[in-house]
């Protein structure tokens, strides 16, 4: 899967628990959350709050048939959290 994929390229903890939730992925320096590009609005509600609980970097994680639109990216850039895309086939 995409969140272990991440977990094993970071060096992180998947389902980590936080004051805030529990969020997919956790690595030393970065908090991340999965989505489908769809969702994309819940995962960065949620990994923003994550980011918040853990003082870490956060990541949002989409993945979908297409990239991200400007409006994720203004959207994320606004709040400094970083998109991945991983695109289906």
């Amino acid at each position: 899967s995409i969140r272990d994929k991440i977990a094993k390229d970071f060096d992180g903890k998947i389902e980590v628990s936080n004051s805030n939730g529990r969020s997919d992925v956790e690595s030393s320096d970065k908090v991340f959350e999965v989505k489908p590009i769809s969702n994309w609005t819940h995962g960065l509600g949620q990994v923003y709050t994550y980011s918040l609980a853990t003082r870490k970097k956060p990541v949002l994680v989409l993945y979908g048939n297409c990239p991200p639109g400007e409006n994720i990216l203004y959207a994320c850039s606004t709040l400094n959290v970083e998109v991945m895309f991983f695109k289906l086939n």
